[in-house]
């Protein structure tokens, strides 16, 4: 494809990157790890709730103007999955993800499995170690919905293909 690259970093789609992500990623480049994640916390605080409405102190929709609030939260959880990975390009070109869907249950272990084991130097940050990533609530909607829970079995049965 022509393009030049030496690290790949996946998020999911509904994880909040702190405005130094980019400078922190780089350190961890500069200090050696060749594959690591980011634990995210979990922002509990506000109007954060289940029904996926979280809205700021004003009562609207959260959006790029309200960074500090989320950033300076004092209202975070632990969470123990993993949903950023960084990866150098030689491991990730050594990667076989099959047919697992990206970003469902299933996904993340396999990633994090197959990296790690490729890798010379991962890691894994805690959830505090680097306040990198964000995420609001945890709502695990997927556990409700039908057709997610067909997905999330389809996917497992692609991971045992593995």
């Amino acid at each position: 494809s022509g393009m030049q690259y030496d690290y790949v970093i996946y998020t999911n789609a509904d994880i909040i990157l702190h405005e130094d992500f980019y400078n922190i990623v780089r350190d961890q480049i500069r200090a050696g790890y060749d594959n690591f994640q980011f634990n995210r916390q979990t922002v509990t605080g506000g109007n954060i709730n289940s029904k996926g409405d979280n809205l700021n102190r004003k009562g609207d929709p959260y959006t790029v103007q309200d960074l500090d609030e989320i950033f300076s939260s004092q209202e975070m959880l632990l969470h123990h999955g993993t949903d950023c990975f960084v990866i150098e390009k030689s491991i990730l070109k050594k990667v076989d993800m099959g047919n697992i869907f990206i970003g469902t249950l299933g996904f993340a272990n396999m990633l994090l499995l197959q990296t790690s084991y490729f890798a010379k130097q991962p890691r894994k940050f805690g959830t505090f170690e680097t306040n990198a990533t964000y995420h609001f609530g945890n709502d695990q909607i997927w556990r409700e919905d039908e057709s997610l829970l067909r997905l999330l079995e389809l996917n497992m049965n692609n991971v045992v293909d593995l």
